[in-house]
């Protein structure tokens, strides 16, 4: 499966000792690398989670439950441990910045592993305990340099701090790691937009209990259907219904039939083709989309439906 190998590679940059990542982490890289969650069958808009999708990958990801929040382990990782933990650390000289990349996301790794052993205020580790732990892991900085230095030129990734007795360190970001400081991201994957598609229409902030309302309004023989798919999905059919509604509705308003979307400067709407009890039309409606980012670029938004009169 090519896509848990995609995965996988966008993870790679923050993978700790174990090949494992934190959930938020490996939320945070799949954002930066603006990848596709629908390319795996599953939508955000459905309810599913990032761990329900990974766990269904089982030949590449392993979902660990940890008491603060789960974590992912990748199987497909290369297992470079060993080689990465010489066992009696020898002073090096100039390393490549693949080289130096690796030593920063293994000492936020670090530094997260401290935190969840001990109860730093704040999240301040002292540099004395992260140094004294790395040597135990066998990562060496580059020769003549300190460790205080070499953290500074990271600023995106750590703050510190020094007081009468010690130097401290923690994690920019309330302790997540910032990949994007550490390796360039995998290039973003592009995709083709249908016209036709309402997905790529509007963004549904969760379609589940879209159509959920949808059916609450809608006769029910309109969308009701007692098969084998009903278990998994009894909204089966009435999704079917509206997203074919919508393609047509589109198709009829190119080819210049019908009124097809109603679209104005800050909404739109168009007739679901479903009705109420009484006979009266479902519109669905929506409004402008002011809070683009990763996941929700479309241009318009679902707002709610709207029974005419």
């Amino acid at each position: 499966m090519e896509i848990g190998k995609d995965i996988t590679q966008i993870l790679l940059p923050g993978l700790d000792e174990e090949n494992c990542i934190s959930v938020d982490d490996a939320k945070q890289l799949l954002e930066q690398a603006d990848f596709n969650l629908e390319a795996i069958g599953v939508t955000e808009n459905e309810g599913e989670s990032l761990t329900d999708m990974l766990a269904e990958m089982d030949s590449f990801f392993e979902i660990l439950h940890n008491e603060d929040q789960d974590i992912i382990k990748c199987k497909a990782a290369p297992q470079q441990q060993e080689a990465e933990k010489p066992a009696a650390p020898q002073p090096q000289g100039e390393q490549s910045p693949e080289e130096i990349a690796t030593l920063y996301r293994r000492i936020c790794g670090i530094t997260k592993l401290l935190l969840r052993k001990n109860d730093y205020p704040n999240g301040w580790v002292p540099l004395m305990d992260l140094g004294q732990e790395m040597k135990v892991q066998g990562h060496v900085l580059p020769a003549g340099e300190k460790i205080s230095s070499f953290l500074r030129k990271q600023p995106e990734l750590f703050e510190l701090m020094n007081d009468e007795l010690n130097t401290y360190v923690r994690l920019i970001r309330d302790g997540k790691l910032v990949a994007s400081a550490i390796a360039p991201a995998p290039a973003a994957k592009s995709r083709m937009i249908s016209l036709y598609d309402i997905f790529d229409f509007a963004y549904f902030s969760n379609y589940k209990e879209t159509k959920q309302k949808l059916a609450e309004l809608a006769v029910e023989d309109d969308w009701f259907v007692i098969s084998d798919d009903a278990i998994s999905d009894r909204y089966a059919l009435l999704d079917y219904k509206l997203r074919t509604r919508y393609a047509m509705l589109v198709k009829a308003q190119l080819q210049g039939e019908g009124e097809g979307i109603q679209v104005a400067l800050n909404e739109a709407s168009f007739d679901t083709g479903f009705v109420t009890a009484e006979g009266h039309p479902i519109m669905a409606m929506f409004s402008i989309n002011v809070q683009r980012g990763n996941g929700r670029w479309q241009t318009y938004e679902f707002k709610e439906f709207r029974v005419a009169e």
